[in-house]
């Protein structure tokens, strides 16, 4: 089958698969649909394939094709997700209704009704109906739009009863690849999986750059590097004359493409690792692992077969550029050897890698400056096979675009549209992708600060803000907070978190796809809208995929982080093995970039591996699920307690209720607690009689607090509560739970002295 034929072949096997679904509901307005499909040129070719169904007999069967005698609500995939054996998750299902936001929750627990099932398949048609009307002849472009079309129409659709959690719109995008390669005869292809790895540890490995230029430029380079997966993918599907459609999945550095199942792929591994290697001294590396498949494999074998891609690639990071730096068995001594000819003084003042090209930096540090001045306005990426704004060595540019251009010329193939930008009149093909790239920014009239302000210069309406800036805009104290977020024991869900599915042989590529889908449109989508929305002085370093790096005001990123995590709990539908564990670190805003990450790095590995005290008296507790601020590891709802109880202490200062002395006791006498709690012995106990005389000779009796006045019985009240370390703990509730605040009481007073701006 020629490029031509197989394309309007993919064409009609998803839009067969739709048409099936309308006719089952609405048999009357499929007549409709026919006839204006007739009306068309292309619409004339996919009908007639439509009349020799057998033809899609093979993808359909493996990829569990069926079609329900009514219309059915998708089931949230987070409700059969389960790592535990003999786990049961409430179900939950989505509104079905159109999806133009990057985030929607499953929020309802039992099946929406009939009519409003059947009233969105009603508009469903209507748009569809319209889409045909004014679809492009260009066939590049009018498949581009309509998996556009279906991931705005099709997403709170399921495919069927048996694949009930799977959007209807990744399903067809899954058909269309497989019908790429397949064809009408072949019943097997190539799942690639790939791993750019290294990119984190790269993007921190920026020296000798003042705070102010590293904002600046931090940003440009996560988003440039961010670009390798879909660059070293696209060369792939460029190579092999594929659609960049093929590439089904491209989220925080790992993607999947779908293959001929005859297909080599040695030499494109072997030239990108050279790229790679050359431009990143060995820092950046590709690991591939591919399998090949069956189509009737996809059910019944493919969680096998998947976590053999995986292990594939975990062999692959155990020899990272093994072709390149052996040749027929001998160790090719130049590969590990980078040529650099200049002296130390000649090197960037930025990444101390590349020589200088003018008095401070290297070519690759201007650029990121250049870029980080576009990346506020950019709506579009153009890529293009030569020369652009951001070249990469395998032949592949990218330029940064505001509006969607009107013509192209021939070495542009792919227009890659962020967020919710408008893409109707796209001259080539094109793909939507969720991006956070949210840069605070100095608002209208600009920034100003007073001259005694030691390197802070004004910032012009719109120019990104500053580290220093940042701090400087936030509240209490000028300092920086650091946010490491991910999702807890990602590889076990992906592998084993749908056994259940398995053991009815649906588990299958679509079940994955799904999850990793939803996972960006969280990440990415949902995390640039809420920081445009309600976090504005926040800095995203990089964010999608599962994980997420944030950079703000110190009291800016506490709020954002519970409500992050919070709106994670609504989005997974409450399901208790699907969590995210944090870290936060709270510094000045000189503090140098990589020693910085690693600092937050640590937090979040703490909050991972060790468990809270509280919660470990708990039988049957274990690590994750948690947030560990300045070394403090700490439930959720415990971290709550302890932001809400800072501000508290804070608020009681300012008030002039109680004094700093008092509040720094405060602090000593949890050094006591813990010295108590540690060796069982009463003679530590002795803080409490010592608040108790405090209280009462230096706020009671020196009329500072009156039982009577109404704010000073809260402060009495809580201060009077702290005294009860021998109560029950459950006996109170958790704002007032003596034991949980003496052992955070250190990070309590010292986040109110953040507050009080000390």
């Amino acid at each position: 089958m020629n490029s031509s034929r197989s394309l309007i072949f993919a064409e009609s096997v998803i839009t067969n698969a739709l048409f099936k679904r309308i006719k089952n509901i609405f048999p009357a307005k499929s007549d409709e649909l026919l006839e204006l499909l007739l009306t068309r040129k292309w619409g004339k070719e996919i009908v007639e394939h439509w009349q020799n169904e057998k033809q899609f007999e093979h993808l359909f069967q493996g990829l569990g094709e069926k079609v329900d005698e009514q219309a059915i609500p998708l089931v949230s995939i987070f409700s059969e997700l389960h790592i535990q054996p003999n786990q049961t998750t409430e179900k939950r299902y989505y509104e079905p209704m159109q999806w133009k936001e990057p985030v929607y929750n499953p929020t309802l627990t039992e099946s929406p009704s009939k009519e409003n099932l059947l009233l969105h398949w009603h508009m469903i048609i209507n748009s569809w109906k319209q889409f045909i009307q004014f679809a492009p002849e260009d066939h590049s472009i009018r498949i581009s739009s309509f998996l556009d079309w279906s991931e705005n129409w099709l997403s709170s659709v399921p495919v069927n009863k048996n694949l009930q959690s799977i959007p209807l719109s990744i399903h067809l995008r899954l058909m269309h690849a497989l019908a790429i390669v397949c064809g009408v005869k072949c019943k097997s292809f190539k799942l690639l999986l790939g791993d750019v790895s290294g990119i984190q540890s790269y993007l921190f490995d920026i020296a000798h750059i003042g705070a102010g230029k590293i904002a600046k430029r931090l940003r440009s380079r996560s988003f440039t590097l961010g670009l390798l997966a879909d660059v070293v993918s696209h060369k792939l599907l460029l190579d092999a004359r594929l659609p960049i459609s093929n590439l089904i999945l491209s989220a925080g550095g790992i993607f999947y493409v779908i293959l001929p199942s005859s297909y080599e792929t040695r030499d494109w591994k072997k030239e990108t690792n050279k790229f790679l290697y050359e431009r990143f001294q060995g820092s950046i590396v590709l690991h591939s692992s591919e399998k090949e498949i069956h189509l009737l494999e996809m059910t019944k074998r493919f969680p096998e077969l998947l976590t053999s891609c995986y292990e594939g690639i975990q062999r692959s990071k155990g020899k990272p550029f093994f072709d390149l730096l052996q040749n027929d068995g001998a160790w090719n001594d130049q590969m590990f050897i980078h040529d650099s000819k200049q002296n130390r003084d000649d090197l960037c003042n930025g990444c101390r890698k590349f020589p200088k090209v003018n008095e401070e930096f290297c070519e690759y540090c201007l650029l990121d400056e250049d870029v980080g001045k576009k990346l506020t306005r950019t709506n579009y990426l153009l890529f293009k096979k030569g020369h652009g704004t951001i070249q990469f060595e395998n032949g592949i540019a990218v330029e940064l675009l505001e509006t969607l251009p009107i013509s192209v010329d021939e070495s542009s193939y792919l227009i890659q549209v962020w967020n919710q930008a408008d893409a109707k009149k796209a001259p080539i093909q094109f793909h939507r992708k969720w991006v956070a790239n949210y840069i605070p920014v100095a608002p209208k009239g600009g920034i100003q600060f007073a001259d005694n302000l030691e390197d802070v210069q004004n910032l012009h309406e719109g120019e990104p803000l500053t580290f220093v800036h940042m701090a400087q805009v936030g509240k209490g104290k000028d300092l920086l907070g650091y946010f490491k977020a991910d999702v807890d024991n990602l590889g076990m869900l992906f592998t084993i978190g749908f056994i259940k599915e398995r053991q009815k042989e649906s588990h299958s590529f679509s079940h994955i796809l799904t999850l990793s889908k939803m996972f960006e449109r969280f990440f990415a989508g949902g995390i640039n809208q809420w920081l445009r929305n309600e976090f504005k002085n926040t800095y995203t370093v990089f964010s999608g995929g599962d994980d997420l790096f944030l950079i703000g005001p110190w009291e800016e990123i506490l709020k954002a982080a519970q409500e992050i995590r919070s709106r994670f709990q609504i989005f997974v539908g409450s399901n208790p093995e699907v969590t995210l564990s944090a870290g936060i670190n709270i510094l000045k805003p000189k503090t140098a970039l990589p020693h910085a990450a690693q600092f937050v790095e640590n937090e979040l590995e703490n909050a991972k591996e060790n468990v809270n005290v509280i919660r470990a008296e708990e039988k049957g507790q274990f690590g994750r699920d948690q947030v560990s601020v300045q070394g403090f590891v700490m439930d959720w709802t415990h971290f709550k307690v302890v932001t809400d109880t800072s501000k508290l202490l804070a608020k009681w200062w300012q008030c002039n209720k109680l004094s700093s002395s008092f509040i720094y006791q405060l602090s000593t006498f949890s050094d006591m607690y813990k010295k108590y709690k540690e060796t069982g012995q009463n003679e530590y106990l002795k803080f409490i009689p010592l608040l108790n005389y405090t209280i009462q000779r230096n706020l009671i009796e020196g009329n500072i607090l009156n039982d009577k006045n109404r704010e000073d019985k809260e402060i009495l009240e809580w201060l009077r509560n702290l005294q009860q370390v021998l109560e029950q703990k459950n006996k109170y509730p958790l704002r007032l739970n003596a034991n949980l605040l003496w052992h955070y009481m250190h990070l309590i007073t010292k986040i109110s002295n953040y507050y009080r701006g000390g």
